[in-house]
């Protein structure tokens, strides 16, 4: 058996004062189908059933820390063997373009509408989590 190597990444938001917990589960869970869509690209896996698709335990993106105070700040682990380098680099960028979003819209906005000719799945899940209104991610650092 393989010892799983994983990359951590801080994530910081904004936050509304009290979240509720519907915006913060669907928060999670487009940010999981971000990486979800990303993983099954690289692994040459059918995308088809992204939404519906269980990956295997050891191939998931996993919360390592949470802290719900302000601002909410979580700690995910990708796990390296199974993801691979080029989805957490792209994984990155995505959320690196999220948090610059809200300063640069325009632009951010045409580059999003680019993605929309290379994947229009994961074009939806970003726009998803930009339309969230108590929860903005607003760093990320790898470690």
């Amino acid at each position: 058996m393989v010892k799983n190597e994983y990359r951590s990444l801080k994530i910081i938001c904004e936050t509304e004062k009290e979240i509720s917990m519907d915006e913060l589960s669907r928060f999670f869970y487009y940010l999981n189908n971000i990486y979800k869509i990303l993983f099954l690209y690289e692994t040459k896996k059918n995308i088809k059933f992204y939404y519906i698709k269980c990956l295997k335990k050891e191939e998931r993106l996993k919360i390592t820390i949470i802290k719900k105070s302000s601002p909410l700040e979580f700690v995910i682990s990708i796990p390296i063997i199974y993801a691979g380098l080029k989805t957490i680099q792209l994984f990155i960028e995505i959320i690196k373009t999220i948090i610059n979003y809200r300063f640069e819209k325009e632009r951010y906005r045409l580059e999003i509408e680019k993605l929309k000719l290379e994947n229009e799945l994961l074009k939806r899940e970003i726009e998803k989590i930009l339309r969230l209104k108590e929860i903005r991610i607003s760093e990320i650092y790898e470690y």
